[in-house]
């Protein structure tokens, strides 16, 4: 019942629906330019589907981390342990290990454990946000095998030199500052952000009986430092130098049906280190990059008097070159080795592994006037075991001027994490399996999308069909009693599912009036295969239906926007079942005030406003309704 009155609601609003927030699309005062680069992703992605987080949305959650913006602007499914705590992004009922996290086109996913904790990246950080739905293993390799988002900086040799100040107060003793400056010109730039983070999350939610307690042992603090240098080293080709270093201390929040109130905390440190050389001509695109990722996480659990340091470190080369072949042909070709090293006390040594990589990819544009075709092939090996070729074949259409179709098939694969291979923790009773074989298979995406525009009213459909199939699923299960956990090889693991997509912009006079929602149903289970008969299971915290609505008002100087999330229930194990179905509604409001070269810009965030109690992982607590206020100054200079 509670999907149909919610599906009932996702049809009135067909006037506009959309993912998450890009019914935001425009501003009516000028923002700064923003400079998108043509990376892999926006040229060769071809017949994917992908969502660009906007301008004014990244504004509106400047001082939130990438887990809060994506969980409220996008269908990506951000599996939280509390906030602050372990956020997981999930694309399409995957895992969070198939979903690769691309910066500025290296993928940073975690070595150890396979993923990305967006809690720990602040938005800020940031200048390019996009989604990209669906496998893309022949662009960006291992760990992209139901998506990829993708986060990028500006060009700073064109970006306007200026300085940013912002501060926020919250809730729950949250606070928030940023300070950020851009200095240069058209042959050399340095931009330079700060950013520091910290909240008690000491809230109140209620116990399965009914009774309110208080939050314990959830705060955080985190510093965030990211500095980029660039300068022409000659008429057509650069240099840029970049440092992102970080430390996120969080305390491990105590769960609902913990007798005792927890005392483990981590601390974790990120260096990331990269070195980015280009070349461009008129027919002839050169890059060559040089990446070093390091993380060190430090847990301790005094209670069980345990600790132990996990150590993380990949070193990527890689060079690419577009050749443009004439008008309307491209080919990229490029080579990528990368090296990645794993070390923990719950490993018998230190895990080491090497991957050389090849990759080419042809686009023909304008084919025929209607078509464009890109096919690609990716080989990679690792250590001294090829893994299978993987192609890809992606097309888009224009049919006609309101109808346009895109579709997208691609081998995908994934190789396990060193924790899935080597893990051992006899006192939590996890462990790894080092016969593991790599996951492989198919991704299937195939989607129209219709477009309507007059003087005053603009509106948008999509519908995006996509099938992922999947070979040897690497996937960590508990026993019965959830008293221990094991990795093991699922035969196969299919995941199914639609999106609707559609938005709407009104304009009257210099008000835009916006409206939206998205649809997307997911069937996500693991298959096993006992003599000919296939039994089927679901795959853990994957919601069936997930509805996104949005309403939005602006003027020349402010915004109000009203966001409204719904997820389906969601199975979390045989030891707890089903979690239930919820609603967060979250409600943001913003004033700019320019004067001269400056502007100052308030804003107002009451998140979940209808004040719900849910979960998002199992036995760990989320807060109710919650206020941020954050003033943010620009000068441009």
């Amino acid at each position: 019942m509670h999907v149909k009155k919610m599906g009932l609601l996702c049809l009135i609003l067909m006037s506009g629906i959309v993912y998450g927030q890009t019914t935001m699309i425009k501003k009516i005062h000028e923002l700064d330019e923003v400079v998108v680069k043509k990376s892999r992703l926006k040229e060769f992605a071809i017949g994917s589907s992908v969502q660009v987080i906007d301008s004014l949305s990244k504004e509106l959650f400047s001082n939130f981390s990438m887990a809060e913006l994506l969980a409220n602007l996008s269908l990506v499914t951000v599996n939280q342990n509390g906030p602050g705590g372990v956020s997981n992004p999930v694309i399409r009922g995957g895992s969070s290990a198939q979903t690769a996290v691309i910066w500025n086109g290296v993928n940073i996913q975690n070595p150890s454990n396979g993923s990305v904790n967006l809690a720990q990246l602040p938005t800020v950080f940031f200048d390019n946000i996009s989604i990209q739905y669906g496998g893309s293993g022949t662009l960006f390799g291992s760990g992209a095998a139901s998506g990829a988002i993708h986060i990028d900086s500006r060009e700073l040799l064109s970006d306007k030199n200026n300085i940013g100040l912002q501060a926020s107060l919250g809730s729950f003793n949250t606070k928030n500052a940023f300070v950020g400056a851009k200095l240069g010109n058209g042959k050399w730039a340095n931009s330079f952000k700060y950013y520091f983070a910290k909240a008690d999350n000491d809230f109140e939610y209620k116990l399965t009986d009914g009774v309110k307690v208080r939050q314990t042992n959830a705060g955080l603090i985190q510093h965030a430092v990211l500095t980029e240098t660039k300068f022409k080293t000659s008429d057509n080709s650069s240099l840029k130098a970049t440092i992102w270093f970080q430390k996120y201390d969080k305390d491990i929040q105590t769960t609902i049906s913990a007798a005792d109130a927890s005392v483990a905390y981590q601390e974790d440190e990120h260096l990331n280190l990269a070195l980015n050389w280009e070349k461009a001509t008129s027919t002839l695109n050169v890059k060559a990059k040089s990446v070093f990722l390091s993380n060190e996480l430090y847990y301790n659990n005094p209670a069980l008097m345990l600790e132990n340091t996990n150590k993380s470190r990949i070193w990527v080369s890689e060079v690419d070159a577009k050749f443009l072949i004439n008008h309307n042909n491209s080919i990229i070709v490029g080579i990528n080795y990368t090296y990645e090293e794993g070390e923990s006390e719950n490993f018998a040594s230190l895990s080491t592994r090497r991957r050389a990589a090849v990759f080419v990819s042809h686009k023909v544009t304008d084919l025929a006037g209607v078509f464009t075709i890109v096919s690609s092939l990716r080989q990679e090996l690792v250590d001294s075991n090829f893994n299978p070729i993987v192609p890809s074949l992606g097309l888009s259409a224009n049919i006609s001027q309101v109808i346009a179709f895109n579709g997208n098939v691609s081998r995908v694969y994934r190789n396990p994490t060193f924790d899935d291979l080597f893990w051992y923790d006899p006192i939590y009773n996890m462990m790894g399996n080092p016969d593991l074989n790599p996951e492989n298979g198919w991704s299937l995406d195939a989607g129209l999308k219709q477009t309507f525009n007059s003087d005053k009213v603009s509106l948008v459909f999509k519908q995006n069909f996509f099938l992922n199939h999947i070979k040897d699923w690497i996937a960590w299960m508990p026993s019965a009693d959830y008293l221990a956990w094991s990795v093991e090889n699922k035969n196969k693991g299919k995941t199914i599912g639609l999106d609707l997509v559609a938005q709407s912009e009104i304009r009257h006079g210099e008000t835009i009036f916006s409206a939206g929602a998205s649809y997307i149903w997911t069937q996500s289970n693991f298959i096993d295969v006992v003599g000919e008969v296939e039994n089927g299971s679901k795959m853990l915290y994957v919601p069936r239906h997930r509805i996104l609505l949005s309403l939005s008002v602006q003027q020349e100087n402010w915004n109000i926007l009203y966001s409204h999330n719904y997820f389906d229930s969601r199975y979390a194990g045989s030891y707890s079942g089903n979690l239930g179905a919820y609603f967060v509604g979250n409600l943001s409001a913003q004033y700019m005030l320019p004067f001269g070269k400056q502007h100052l810009t308030a804003a107002l965030h009451i998140n979940n406003i209808w004040n719900g109690d849910y979960q998002v992982i199992y036995d760990y607590a989320m807060p109710g309704r919650s206020v941020k206020f954050s003033l943010y100054y620009n000068l441009n200079l």
